[in-house]
């Protein structure tokens, strides 16, 4: 299966993109179905655990979860400082991480609680997040405006990435 996350919403490919539905039951409310900005899903991450059916959406207007393929979404996260979460991203043990303009927060309860994770950040708006597939404890963020950070301790601490240019020979 494939998905796509866009200002309408969440689209569904089950036979390698020939084919495209929307799949947003309970992601948008029905009276905004068929609204082309109904909703911007800024992200979708497919849980490496439950690879098959368990899917995260990352909303302008908060976190979903789909335990059936797409077939219908839960909003989780509420208790989240600030619903419009940019990125999403789930490590292979299950911890999910979500950030936004309020910074980077961890839950390792598929979204029922969640812990700011900000220590070291010079910025808490949070433009990318990435978790490295050589060791999923390490994850990497990118800021607006203070440059990119990295963590070693699955986001307990942060610490600024160098930035180094290589010059060819003139």
């Amino acid at each position: 299966m494939m998905y796509a996350g866009t200002s309408g919403g969440v689209y569904k490919s089950v036979n390698s993109a020939r084919h495209w539905e929307k799949a947003n039951n309970g992601l948008i409310s029905p009276d905004l179905l068929t609204s082309s900005r109904a909703l911007m899903v800024n992200s979708l991450v497919v849980d490496p655990v439950k690879p098959v059916e368990t899917i995260y959406a990352a909303t302008l207007k908060g976190l979903y979860k789909s335990t059936d393929a797409a077939g219908s979404w839960k909003r989780i996260g509420e208790s989240l400082p600030d619903q419009m979460i940019n990125v999403i991203a789930v490590d292979p043990a299950g911890a999910l991480y979500v950030a936004g303009r309020q910074g980077v927060y961890k839950s390792t309860d598929q979204g029922t609680t969640w812990k700011p994770s900000n220590q070291g950040l010079q910025s808490l708006n949070i433009r990318s997040l990435a978790i490295s597939p050589a060791d999923p404890s390490t994850l990497y963020v990118g800021t607006n405006g203070t440059g990119l950070y990295r963590s070693h301790d699955g986001g307990g601490h942060w610490e600024p990435l160098p930035l180094s240019i290589t010059m060819g020979s003139r």
